[in-house]
């Protein structure tokens, strides 16, 4: 339900970004004497910096993991938007009617932007039909279930960070234009892994290619890594800036 494309545009923008930055290089210049002595520096700063989106989705048990797995040199900031879309057909009729009037399944810019309500990240707001959903479906941000670590995930064997694909598992599709969601095959996934909740566990190892299908990326054998342990709740930006400074310290 969300347009990988546009989220990992938004990745690769701030990975080109990151380069730009450190490839700045520099000349200077003094006054000696009668005579211009110029001196000329190039600093060409080569530094891995990278992100993909994961995007783990099961038809049977509804469940859909999302998010950013850094495999870069240096840390990133990755802004993901979530957008649904929604329709329904009653007992006896032959046509769907979405839930928000206008929007249609192959457009994805008319999908409904997802926006919290300003005191609980996961409650839609009343704002442009946001809160349509509520009554059908619920988000959950952050990992916080009793006696449980982490997470695991299988990093990306996709590392090109001009690559606008996703890591999406199971029945997750990346979006790709024409008939290459539905091949029959991968059905639209561009990574392994049955896109159940907790699919992956400590020590599981995949090579890419060794099952009869070659995922996106490098030939090449990954082992399970864990998500960050989190330390704070995911919250929304209001209820951040009423926090104390003391309190906006930690990994959120």
């Amino acid at each position: 339900m969300t347009p990988e494309k546009k989220k990992q545009r938004r990745l690769r923008n701030l990975a080109l970004l990151s380069l730009l930055l450190l490839a700045v290089g520099g000349t200077f210049a003094f006054q000696a004497f009668n005579q211009r002595a110029i001196n000329d520096r190039l600093n060409d700063v080569q530094v891995n910096v990278g992100g993909r989106v994961h995007d783990y989705y099961n038809r049977e048990t509804e469940n859909k993991d999302v998010f950013v797995e850094n495999y870069g040199e240096r840390p990133i900031m990755a802004r993901i938007r979530l957008s649904e879309f929604l329709e329904t057909r009653q007992t006896g009729e032959m046509d769907f009617t979405p839930l928000v009037s206008g929007s249609q399944r192959d457009q994805l810019d008319s999908w409904t932007t997802w926006i919290p309500s300003s005191d609980n990240i996961n409650v839609r707001a009343n704002v442009g039909n946001s809160d349509a959903f509520n009554r059908y479906s619920r988000l959950t941000f952050g990992w916080s279930r009793e006696g449980e670590f982490a997470p695991w995930y299988m990093p990306t064997f996709n590392r090109d960070n001009l690559d606008l694909m996703t890591a999406a598992a199971g029945h997750a599709r990346d979006y790709i234009a024409g008939g290459g969601a539905t091949d029959g095959v991968t059905d639209g996934a561009t990574h392994p892994g049955a896109g159940t909740d907790a699919y992956w566990s400590e020590n599981d190892e995949y090579e890419n290619g060794s099952q009869g299908t070659t995922w996106p990326g490098v030939i090449a054998t990954h082992t399970a890594a864990q998500n960050l342990q989190q330390q704070r709740a995911p919250m929304t930006i209001e209820q951040w800036n009423n926090l104390q400074d003391y309190q906006k310290i930690g990994d959120f």
